[in-house]
Parts: C-alpha cells; structure tokens; sequence
C-alpha cells in the first residue's frame, strides 16, 4: 500500500505603512525601548494562547462557505511585529492574541516552538518548514533589538529591497514566497500593494504529511454531500474500513450529543488530522456549523480533543476529496475581535527610531489538496455543555460518513499545536 501524502500551504505578510522620513540601517535599541527579560514563559502557555486565538479568529471568518487558514501563520507573524509594540499597541495585541506582557522570554519561548515542531518533521513522510523574512525599504533603519529578537526566535533574516519600484519589489517577495511554499503560491503580492511600504513581514509554513494508513484509490467512488437539506451534490469520496484484526492502526474518537470527532494519525502519529462531524438526527438532519460554532469555546473545544481515546473497533470511514485555496485580508476580522489600535494611532516605536508605523494590511493565504496521495483529516471542536464520551464496547462500529458540512483542523502532536483549521462545506 502506497505512503499518502497531503500538502498544506500558508503565507501571511504584514505591511506597515510609513508616517515620517526613512533613515539608515540598523541602529542600538535606546533603554527605554528595550524590552524587559519577563519571567520564563512554558511552550504549553503559548501553545493554549495560539491554539485559543486559532478559533477566535476561525469563528470570525467562518460563513457558509469553504474555508482554510493557518492560525499558527497568523501568530507567528504577529508575534513578529509584537516585538516591536507598546503602550496601547502592545495590550491590545496582547489581549486579542491571548499573550502576556511583550518580553524578551516571550519571544525566546516562540524561537522554541518553532524549534520543536520541525525537529522530528524534516522526512519525507512527514515535514513541517517554516520560513520568516523581514523585507525593508532601502534605507529603513531597524532597533537592533527587533531586528535581533526576530532572527534569533523566528529565523527572519532583514533583506533590503527598494520599495518605490513597486514591480520589482513584488517580484522579489513574490520568488522568496513561491521557493519557500515549493512553488504552490507563486504570486502572492501585486505591485500595487506595496506602494507606500516601508516594512513587509513574511511568514510561510509548508507541511507534508502522509497517512499512517493510506486508502486506496480503487475505492474511491461517487456519492451524494449533503452541502443543505435543499442541496445535494456528487463527490469523490474515499473509502476505508479498519476492524479490530488490523493491529497496526488504532484511530482514537469521541462523540457527544453534537459531534462525532475522529481523529486520523500521520506517519508515525507524530501529527493528525481531527475531523468534527455534525451528528444527524434519524431523518439525516443536522445543525448548521455556524449555529455549532457559536456555542463553540477554546476550552470546550480542548475538552474534546483531551477526550479523544483509543477504540479498537471497526471504523466505517467515507472522507471526501477537496482541493482548496483561500485568501483574504484579515484586518477587518481583526478588529471585530478589538483589535484596533495596530491600525490607527499604533506605537510600534520598538521597531525603529525614525519611521512611525502601523499595520495597513494582513493577507493570508491558505492552500489544501486532500486525496488518496494526501493525508486524510479530521477536526476538533468543543461544546459548552459538558462532554462525555459515549461508552464503546470493542465490538461496537463506529459509522463515520463525512457527507454533509464539518470542520477539521490539522495539529502537531509532539506540541499539540494547531497548525491549521478549516471547514468543508461544498467538495
């Protein structure tokens, strides 16, 4: 049986616009610009804030439509302008982000993380790589502190490129963009958006994995996904079924009242992919996802995924095929979660002694293949009434058809980090 491979692309970039004249390169960070040390901050802290602000900012964006994004992108380039933040600016990110105070243990702590997650993620079966870059206007000159904080925690090198030349610039971005994401975002930016830049702040994660147990492409066949109660449409679905005779393959699982929640491994489990499935009613109802999501807290959704546990029984699996690609910019998402400051009157005056900058724009871009050559998913959710886990005995079948709207999320298991989440509402 052939290795299933499924590739995940993200790319988010800041621009920060500029309110006074440029100066030269990089200078000394003055003392009442530097950050404090900060108490030592555990990856298990940051890794609950990311994932808690992983669904903020999804149930923001979430509608009737598909949907992609990578949470982890999202914070890990705004932890980058984060160490360039105060007063206001600084609480604000702070609050909306789930972070504490702005220090240097903070970012230490996230050069960690990122450390962590591609330890074991660098063979071929399994590979998470991510690439940060600050790209600066020719002669924008940065606080050595920032420009230090972001190399040593996030490995983003400063690269020095002429921003009135707006096609050229582009370009520039757009080649590092497309060489990090292994060609699958070649052209991120328009010129047009970079007119008037002074500071772009790149992010790129590229994730591979492969099923720990592939399906086979000869079971692949046409079904019915139940997008409504009105609408219908045929998909590919892949097919798999795994009993209790299959010792090499355990899946873990959850139910309650609201989902059902399957959890599908990637080689050696060393990620997965969760899968929250609606529960239908005995006519084959279901709640919309946008009703499921609003009920929906972090901690309920932790809740669910801690209760996910080993079943050795049969599992009667029907997933969908689905390629997606999706891209937005996320300001406005961003202040309905109180974010504002960032955007007007900011004080981000730890990144540099002479230009005033704040953030114009934050774009995103999400790309997802899923197929037999690709890795299979399945999504977490939390509910507010408590959760138990319904009792299964080792005989028990669990029925897990995927042929009406879910979500699914894609998390690192060595951190328990959500590097992705998304909602399949039309294959």
């Amino acid at each position: 049986m052939s290795t299933k491979i499924l590739t995940f692309i993200l790319l988010i970039f800041i621009v920060l616009s500029c309110k006074t004249e440029q100066s030269a390169k990089e200078s000394a960070t003055p003392e009442d610009k530097k950050l404090k040390t900060g108490d030592d901050f555990e990856l298990k802290e940051l890794v609950k804030a990311n994932n808690a602000f992983a669904l903020d900012i999804f149930k923001k964006m979430a509608g009737a439509d598909n949907l992609f994004i990578s949470p982890f992108s999202i914070s890990s380039v705004l932890a980058m302008t984060f160490a360039g933040a105060s007063a206001d600016t600084e609480s604000e990110m702070s609050k909306t982000m789930h972070w504490p105070a702005n220090t240097e243990n903070f970012h230490k702590a996230y050069g960690s993380l990122n450390a962590k997650l591609q330890k074991d993620a660098k063979i071929k079966e399994f590979t998470i790589n991510l690439a940060n870059r600050l790209f600066t206007n020719k002669d924008v000159e940065l606080y050595s502190q920032f420009a230090g904080l972001n190399k040593n925690a996030y490995g983003a090198a400063v690269q020095n490129i002429d921003f009135s030349k707006t096609e050229e610039a582009a370009k520039i971005i757009n080649s590092w963009v497309s060489e990090k994401t292994q060609k699958m975002i070649p052209d991120l930016l328009k010129p047009s958006s970079l007119d008037g830049a002074q500071l772009v702040l790149v992010n790129a994660v590229y994730f591979y994995g492969g099923w720990a147990m592939p399906f086979e492409k000869s079971q692949t066949v046409k079904a019915s996904f139940k997008e409504s109660s009105e609408k219908s449409t045929e998909v590919d679905f892949m097919n798999k079924t795994w009993d209790k005779n299959d010792s090499d393959f355990r899946f873990t699982y959850f139910q309650n009242e609201k989902f059902q929640v399957l959890e599908l491994p990637y080689h050696e489990n060393k990620g997965s992919m969760v899968i929250l499935l609606p529960q239908t009613d005995s006519s084959g109802n279901f709640k919309s996802l946008n009703t499921l999501l609003k009920e929906l807290s972090s901690e309920e959704l932790q809740k669910m995924l801690d209760s996910l546990s080993s079943f050795g029984g049969i599992l009667d699996l029907k997933l969908p095929k689905w390629k997606q690609t999706s891209k937005s910019d996320l300001v406005s998402f961003f202040k309905d979660l109180g974010m504002t400051v960032p955007f007007s009157n900011a004080d981000f005056s730890r990144i540099s002694p002479t230009v005033h900058l704040q953030i114009s724009a934050i774009i995103h871009e999400a790309v997802i293949e899923v197929s037999e050559k690709g890795t299979k998913a399945a999504a977490s959710t939390a509910v507010e009434t408590k959760a138990t886990s319904a009792p299964m005995d080792p005989e028990d079948k669990v029925v897990f058809h995927a042929n009406h709207p879910f979500i699914y999320l894609i998390r690192d298991n060595s951190t328990g980090s959500i590097l992705f989440i998304g909602q399949m509402c039309k294959p």
